[in-house]
């Protein structure tokens, strides 16, 4: 009578299999959350921005408080200021005395070193204050 099952060696070939697999698979998927965070922080500054423009054109000034998501939830600003799934902090920098300028410093906070900048000025983020840099995701 021939025994029915799989024996120790096939058992070890099919987990080294897996292991292979896990080990090229990993690092995709990781690069991939690392690249959509960096996208977030990108159309989170952005979105802010424009909320930013939309407040001053209501008010004269631009907002120069702390809470970004009270203040500018009027203003199509809907995103929580830590992101879709927590792993994103925006900050307003700087606002000038007269509060015709301002700085929003976008970061990616799960890890990886990611931080980008818009002004008033500046079209789409970069990777400084000054706006020199692209800040590709």
């Amino acid at each position: 009578m021939k025994n029915k099952g799989f024996t120790f060696i096939e058992a070890m070939i099919a987990v080294v299999i897996i292991a292979i697999l896990s080990a090229v698979a990993f690092p995709l998927i990781t690069s991939y959350l690392e690249k959509a965070e960096r996208e977030e922080v990108v159309s989170a500054l952005i979105t802010a921005k424009g909320a930013m423009e939309r407040y001053k054109l209501d008010r004269g000034a631009y907002y120069s408080g702390t809470d970004l998501q009270s203040a500018l939830k009027d203003y199509d600003f809907d995103i929580d200021d830590r992101g879709a799934f927590g792993r994103i902090l925006l900050t307003l920098v700087s606002v000038n005395a007269d509060a015709q300028q301002f700085t929003l410093k976008g970061t990616v906070i799960s890890g990886q070193s990611f931080t980008c900048y818009i002004n008033e000025s500046l079209s789409k983020p970069s990777l400084n204050q000054n706006g020199t840099g692209e800040c590709k995701p």
